[in-house]
């Protein structure tokens, strides 16, 4: 394939993932404040405050650019609702996965998020320039027609069939059913326990995007001023990050879960995190040479180098039998 082997011409977009989501979350910022301010944040506030410099503006720069728009007169207006879809689009491919793979030749370009923000871009100015009207109430109904809209030309899954297919999944397979059970409770099994609790999240996050896409789309939009409801803290809180860090340290703790019995949330980090540090040194074991590092300062920052190395020690000699100590360097 062009662009893919040694000597052919590479093409380059624009702009790539990191920059997507950057414009995404931060479009999703301004709305909220837009929104909590009762619509007094202006584009001036926000340039005085430098809350497009750099990386936070250049998706949408872009966006309205490739797509042939003018610079919405506010921070509501339909054409900065059509930016946060898009992106959601560009960033959420379903070729191989979840979808079966039709069409090889084109798999690269058709999983790269920047790729695909340049055609759905190019979409807009071409196929389907009503589309940048069509957002105005933040809902389902127009988030599935804007989306259908962007997709059709590109023979692209929209947001809510990927969503769909994977809730499918769940009513077919009575393992996936019980590894959703897993999650609501979060207490896993011990074996490839970050696989399946990633995957478990992934899943209920389908789920709760397939009832509620316009919230994923627009969360500054429902989470405050006169559409917020309790729903979207719920939403909220189902769908934040297990483990966070703290402002003050560098170390990961597990969260507190609403529901959730504290200790069992505790087993499963503590059995998450055993296992990517048994993973790490796998790997190290395999690809890298000399000793084994155990730098695990991003796990604890509590921890003394001892105790660390011991912690990943004991729980790569339960898996292979073996204790690292016995390693000899050739």
């Amino acid at each position: 394939m062009k662009g893919y082997y040694y000597g052919s011409d590479v093409d380059i977009v624009p702009v790539g993932a990191h920059h997507i989501f950057e414009g995404q979350a931060r479009f999703g910022q301004l709305q909220f404040l837009y929104f909590a301010s009762g619509g007094k944040l202006s584009w001036n506030d926000v340039r005085a405050m430098g809350m497009l410099d750099g990386i936070y503006g250049e998706a949408f720069h872009h966006f309205l650019r490739l797509s042939e728009l003018e610079w919405p007169p506010t921070i509501d207006d339909p054409v900065v609702g059509l930016f946060q879809l898009l992106c959601d689009i560009a960033t959420n491919p379903s070729a191989g996965f979840p979808m079966p793979l039709t069409t090889p030749s084109t798999f690269i370009m058709d999983v790269d998020p920047g790729f695909r923000f340049f055609f759905l871009c190019r979409a807009v100015a071409k196929d389907c320039p009503d589309v940048a009207r069509m957002i105005t109430d933040y809902s389902r109904a127009e988030s599935a027609e804007a989306s259908e809209a962007l997709c059709h030309p590109l023979i692209i899954d929209t947001p809510l069939a990927i969503a769909e297919k994977i809730c499918g999944w769940g009513k077919e397979s009575d393992e996936l059913e019980a590894l959703l059970n897993e999650h609501r409770t979060f207490g896993y099994g011990p074996v490839n326990l970050p696989v399946r609790m990633l995957f478990a999240h992934f899943m209920s996050f389908c789920q709760d995007k397939l009832e509620r896409p316009e919230f994923f789309c627009w969360p500054g939009v429902w989470m405050t001023g006169q559409r917020a409801m309790p729903s979207g803290a719920d939403l909220f809180e189902r769908q934040s990050a297990p483990f966070l860090d703290k402002p003050d340290d560098t170390g990961i703790y597990p969260r507190l879960m609403e529901g959730k019995d504290e200790t069992v949330v505790q087993q499963s980090f503590d059995t998450f995190y055993a296992t990517n540090v048994t993973y790490d040194l796998t790997r190290q074991w395999v690809a890298m040479p000399g000793k084994f590092d155990y730098d695990y300062r991003w796990l604890s920052s509590k921890g003394t180098p001892e105790v660390m190395k011991n912690f990943a020690d004991t729980h790569f000699e339960n898996v292979y039998g073996v204790h690292p100590d016995r390693f000899e360097i050739l």
